[in-house]
């Protein structure tokens, strides 16, 4: 009498496992970024005052490159109230080792004395210059298709297991 050894089906079932489970995390993922971006264009837009606009650097050890950023102050009224605020996106501070970068995204708030600004208004002492991309959604799909694939790799595992 033959046994046929199931190892070779648990193994599938534990790829497409992960497989769907990866494909489900990044699909979460980038529908939170998605959602946040969506929900931060109903935020209250502002005229900012730009008080100060610099490039900064930091260098944290020995080896490490230094590494600039753009650091940017702006003040805004909210429902009668001043705030200041030195977000320039939801991220907070983009660090970066080319110095170039900082420069260009800092003259972009040091050439003009006023910029828009997105106010939450359950917390308006939390604005940003610049609203998050909804890019997200479009690649969604790419992490969709793990997801998929692996649900299909479960299942043909799951039935080639139950059959033998």
């Amino acid at each position: 009498m033959e046994t046929k050894s199931k190892s070779g089906g648990v193994f599938l079932l534990l790829i497409g496992g992960l497989l769907c489970l990866s494909g489900a995390v990044f699909c979460a993922l980038m529908w939170g970024s998605f959602s946040n971006a969506m929900e931060m264009r109903s935020w209250t837009e502002v005229e900012a005052e730009i008080i100060s606009a610099e490039v900064v650097d930091r260098k944290i050890g020995d080896a490490v490159p230094t590494e600039y950023a753009a650091k940017v102050s702006y003040g805004y009224f909210f429902n009668g109230q001043a705030y200041t605020s030195d977000k320039i996106d939801y991220r907070g501070t983009k660090w970066s080792k080319e110095k170039a970068k900082a420069e260009e995204l800092g003259a972009e708030f040091s050439s003009v004395a006023t910029h828009p600004a997105w106010v939450n208004p359950e917390k308006p002492s939390e604005a940003v210059l610049k609203l998050p991309t909804k890019a997200a959604i479009y690649s969604i799909w790419f992490p969709g298709l793990f997801f998929i694939g692996g649900l299909g790799i479960v299942a043909a595992a799951g039935r080639k297991l139950i059959s033998s």
